[in-house]
């Protein structure tokens, strides 16, 4: 089944999608968008588009200037969710290019997502717009929690073209999280903390822009299932 470069062949796609869509968006039959807002003002501060250009899916977020507001973006591949749900498993993407270098708009593979109470929850290893740093992230469905970086990578870390992988290996104690980057293991973290995330299912996430700047960035050839363990 294809689905684009799978690391050192960990598992197989459920579901793959080359992320180039004719119809100028994303078939809503086979993703899930859950949203949240967090920072001290209400939903609607920022915009946010997803949308297919030049063979890559485009996410463009809008900041507003005078509204200190900031979105988590979970987008779960529908095909994944029952098979894949609480289960250790992959999310991986292609980033074409980083777009606009202006700062505040991150995104990448996640893996154990799910819509929530209080809007989305998940890991996801992101590459800011800014300068190509990146993070991995736990967002928690608690309310009020803007996530919380278990890993940085500093500037220049990631770059056009690569492929970027996001492993959650489920254990009795702990979740360990493993980053690929064109099929090198970069990070290995073991989040044994007592909020740790052990359902949901692979996908994508985006954090977008506070205030006014504007983050775009174009990705294909997306790709997620369990892992063989």
């Amino acid at each position: 089944m294809s689905g684009g470069y799978r690391g050192l062949n960990f598992g197989s796609p459920f579901f793959s999608d080359p992320l180039n869509g004719t119809s100028g968006f994303l078939d809503l039959n086979n993703w899930i968008v859950a949203v949240k807002a967090t920072g001290s003002a209400g939903q609607g501060g920022n915009s946010a588009t997803l949308a297919f250009t030049g063979g890559a899916l485009r996410a463009t977020l809008i900041g507003n200037a005078g509204v200190p507001q900031q979105w988590g973006i979970q987008i779960l591949a529908t095909k994944t969710f029952l098979p894949c749900f609480g289960k250790s498993q992959f999310g991986q993407l292609t980033m074409v290019s980083s777009g606009a270098a202006v700062s505040g708009m991150r995104m990448g593979p996640s893996a154990l997502g799910t819509a929530a109470t209080n809007g989305l929850q998940g890991y996801s290893v992101q590459v800011s717009t800014n300068d190509r740093s990146g993070i991995l992230w736990r967002m928690n469905d608690e309310v009020g929690n803007a996530g919380i970086s278990l890993v940085t990578y500093g500037a220049a870390t990631f770059n056009n073209g690569d492929v970027l992988r996001l492993e959650a290996s489920i254990g009795v104690s702990s979740v360990v999280l493993r980053v690929y980057q064109n099929g090198i293991l970069i990070t290995t973290y073991t989040d044994s903390a007592a909020n740790r995330i052990t359902t949901g299912s692979p996908g994508f996430g985006i954090w977008s822009c506070l205030g006014g700047a504007t983050g775009q960035m174009d990705w294909n050839t997306y790709s997620g299932g369990l892992l063989n363990v």
